[in-house]
């Protein structure tokens, strides 16, 4: 029974495919693929098919594409994605077709180069020449693994009888594996990146109210609410002492001036009834990033797990980077993870960078073997200084999440012409 998959690639979207015929009757891989035949792509004389894969979302395209789906409804529903997916693209935009199988984080953004000359009338040469003179150190030195929305499979061992949890070291029968584990947060959006090695003692202790996850949560609710992204009930609505922010397709804010504030027309100040502590935050960073590596890597990060498992504190951590940009926004979180292939204990042995809504937050995981802390200038400096894309963009801030105690969480939401500046504190 063959089975095959694609994924399509516009500069801003994608999604994947698979073609699983189970009726030897129908021609659908076939079907599928005249898709994005041309008739200069059929060699009468050789009776071979070329596919090219770039393509463009054509209104020609588009007809052809509605027709496909027509006749294979009932087959497949998922079919209905497609139509979807390319009302997204502009018209005339180019998207390639490429084999999932194939389709490797080097590979993703050799693609992406090609899309960016396309749509944006760049020489390929030139943006190839300069995407290798910024990131060629660093795929020398890091192994680059990318988890979000086309994540199809869990991660970890599938057989519950030979599981261990990540976070405390037990198996079956000692605990169960019962309950899906996300690897981010539902809360966040999360659907696809799905842990098989957290027990259900874990999972419940790090999401319940008084667990490490809470005060992350927290932190982004409102760019969840204000962005319209799916958590574990629907867009959440955010409601605080002073406001309440819905989004039903139209973003509401309702604010309530307190007895002496005077109205601002761009500037609020929230007052939410959250409570969050600060390495709490940075713990669940952490947790995310050990939950999508390896197995066989936790083995350097012993440390790690103990401090986010609450067995200790640390008085200070490495800075954690935030940039706003609308360039790789997402509603899905996705989750970027740079392991050190070498033996340079002077750059990190792990790097995260998670996407929310337009939030970047990259943060250095702590206390694996060997590295030194990267909490002073000279050495996190280092380290922002090797990964030139970060220190290349302009806009980022750096938070400390080293702040022990539980507090109040207060959000100054800024507004102006140009659209909006949200700023947590």
């Amino acid at each position: 029974m063959p089975v095959n998959n694609y994924s399509l690639l516009s500069l801003f979207y994608s999604v994947d495919l698979t073609l699983n015929n189970t009726d030897p009757s129908n021609h659908l891989f076939e079907d599928f693929i005249m898709l994005f035949i041309s008739d200069q792509d059929v060699g009468l004389e050789s009776y071979k098919i070329k596919i090219q894969s770039v393509q463009q979302n054509t209104e020609a395209f588009r007809q052809k594409l509605t027709a496909f789906i027509e006749y294979y409804k009932e087959h497949d529903l998922r079919f209905h994605r497609l139509l979807s997916y390319f009302q997204k693209l502009k018209e005339n935009e180019h998207f390639i077709l490429w084999p999932t199988d194939d389709l490797s984080p080097e590979k993703r953004n050799e693609l992406h180069l090609i899309l960016t000359s396309l749509e944006e009338s760049l020489d390929y040469k030139v943006i190839s020449r300069e995407h290798n003179e910024l990131f060629a150190s660093l795929l020398e030195a890091y192994h680059l693994m990318a988890f979000g929305e086309l994540t199809k499979e869990g991660i970890g061992e599938k057989n519950k009888e030979m599981r261990v949890c990540r976070f405390c070291g037990k198996k079956r029968p000692t605990v169960s594996f019962k309950n899906v584990a996300h690897a981010i947060s539902e809360s966040l959006g999360n659907k696809k990146i799905i842990l098989h090695e957290e027990c259900d003692e874990c999972n419940e202790r790090f999401g319940s109210a008084s667990g490490i996850e809470k005060s992350l949560i927290s932190y982004l609710k409102i760019y969840g609410s204000y962005f319209g992204v799916k958590g574990k009930s629907g867009v959440a609505k955010f409601k605080g002492r002073n406001f309440t922010l819905t989004n039903e397709g139209i973003i509401k804010l309702d604010h309530f001036l307190r007895k002496g504030e005077k109205p601002h027309d761009t500037s609020f100040r929230l007052e939410t009834y959250e409570k969050i502590v600060a390495q709490d935050i940075y713990r669940t960073l952490c947790k995310y990033a050990l939950s999508v590596i390896d197995s066989s890597v936790l083995i350097n990060l012993r440390d790690t797990v103990r401090w986010i498992n609450r067995e200790y504190n640390l008085d200070r951590l490495p800075k954690v980077g935030l940039l706003k940009s609308y360039e790789r926004f997402t509603k899905h979180p996705s989750i970027l993870i740079y392991q050190r292939k070498n033996m340079d204990t002077t750059l990190p042995f792990l790097v995260g960078e998670l996407h929310y809504t337009f939030l970047i937050i990259v943060y250095i995981i702590p206390l694996a073997a060997g590295d030194v802390n990267f909490t002073d200038e000279i050495s996190y400096g280092r380290f922002w200084q090797f990964f030139k894309h970060y220190s290349r963009s302009e806009g980022w801030q750096f938070l400390n999440l080293s702040d022990q105690k539980e507090k109040d969480l207060t959000i100054n939401l800024n507004f102006d012409i140009k659209g909006e500046n949200i700023k947590s504190d």
